[in-house]
C-alpha cells in the first residue's frame, strides 16, 4: 500500500518543470485524488478482512459457551441462570483463557474470581441462590455483556 503510494507520488522536479501553477496545481489535484482512491480501497478491504475474521471468531466460539449466552434461564427473582457440570466448566475455562487473549472488545468471559485458574463454585450472600454456582460475565458477537450465574449440575 505505502509502495502504491509512493508511485503515485510525482518527482518534484516533474512539477517545478512545469510551464504554469495551473498545471502544476492540476498535477497535484490528480494525485491527491488517486491517493484518496487508493485509501478507499485500503479500508474497504480492511473493513472486509474484520468482518470475515469476526465471522470466523464466531464460529471458534464453543456451541456451549454460545448457548451459556444465548439461553439463560431466569429464576424467580430475575437472576440469569445456567446448569452444566464440573468438565463443562473446565471447557469454560479453556474458552475464556482463549477468547480473553485475543483482546477483542467484542468478546470477553469475566469470572468473579478471575484471577483463579480453576474456578470453584461458591454460594453468594447476597443473593437468593442458595446452591453452589460459578458468577461469570459474558459479552459475545459484539452484543451486551450478561452475567449469568453457573449452576453446579450434580
Amino acid at each position: 500500500m505505502l509502495q502504491e503510494v509512493r508511485n503515485l507520488i510525482p518527482k518534484i522536479e516533474i512539477i517545478n518543470n512545469m510551464n504554469n501553477n495551473y498545471d502544476k496545481l492540476t498535477k497535484i489535484e490528480i494525485v491527491l485524488k488517486e491517493i484518496t482512491n487508493l485509501c478507499k480501497k485500503f479500508y474497504e478491504e480492511e473493513k472486509f478482512r474484520d468482518i470475515l475474521a469476526r465471522k470466523i471468531k464466531k464460529l471458534e466460539i464453543s456451541p456451549l459457551l454460545k448457548d451459556i449466552y444465548e439461553n439463560p434461564k431466569v429464576d424467580k427473582n430475575g437472576l440469569l441462570v445456567y446448569n452444566l457440570t464440573k468438565t463443562q466448566l473446565k471447557q469454560i475455562e479453556k474458552d475464556a483463557e482463549y477468547i480473553n487473549s485475543q483482546k477483542d472488545p467484542d468478546y470477553k468471559i469475566i469470572f468473579r474470581k478471575w484471577w483463579k485458574s480453576n474456578q470453584e463454585p461458591e454460594i453468594d450472600k447476597f443473593t437468593s441462590l442458595k446452591q453452589p454456582h460459578v458468577n461469570i460475565g459474558i459479552k459475545l458477537f459484539g452484543l451486551k455483556e450478561k452475567e449469568i450465574h453457573l449452576l453446579m449440575a450434580a
